[in-house]
């Protein structure tokens, strides 16, 4: 229940795995419109689908706080980081599972460094958002100091250091890829 929970919200704020690989083979099962659609085609497709929920997700958050809580936390920035880092995770997706498939070959190195990278983002905001929470319960000037920059930098830098050695390490194909995928990687 909760590694499901976890999968559906990193599914909808991007930077968790797409799921290409599933959604062709059930539409090539089910005969659905991406049948024998190219996979770049399958990703691109789910990930402008995965961008409108998103969208929906941003807009309900702005609705919540209201424009001028939104833009005073600058909830843009970080919205728009969360959609580079699912860019990020999303093409190293590609390039590891998908160009490299046909040939037998997989780049679960390159896609570790890349979901990584995508990672190390959550973490990140979420200590910057502690050190601009402390400076609205404070009463100090938002983002004053460079406090929350440097805080989200080293927090970053940190997770990214982390992930390039976990990348470097780890010999095992990754989990959470999807199990048709999966299956594929441990036949090849």
């Amino acid at each position: 229940m909760v590694l499901n929970t976890l999968f559906f919200i990193g599914y909808v704020l991007l930077v968790g795995p797409p799921r290409a690989v599933e959604i062709s083979n059930y539409a090539n099962d089910a005969g659905d419109e991406l049948r024998g659609k190219p996979i770049w085609v399958v990703i691109l497709t789910e990930f402008v689908f995965r961008s409108g929920i998103f969208l929906i997700f941003a807009a309900s958050i702005e609705s919540l706080l209201g424009d001028q809580r939104y833009e005073q936390y600058q909830l843009d920035l970080f919205l728009g980081s969360l959609i580079f880092a699912g860019l990020i995770h999303t093409f190293s997706y590609y390039a590891s599972y998908c160009l490299t498939y046909s040939s037998g070959h997989s780049l679960s190195r390159v896609y570790r460094l890349g979901r990584n990278f995508a990672y190390a983002i959550l973490p990140a905001f979420m200590a910057a958002g502690v050190v601009l929470t402390w400076q609205d319960i404070n009463d100090i000037e938002l983002f004053s100091g460079g406090y929350i920059e440097r805080v989200f930098f080293v927090t970053w830098s940190s997770f990214v250091i982390l992930g390039l050695f976990e990348a470097l390490l780890m010999k095992r194909i990754p989990t959470g890829l999807g199990e048709i995928l999966l299956k594929r990687l441990n036949r090849a």
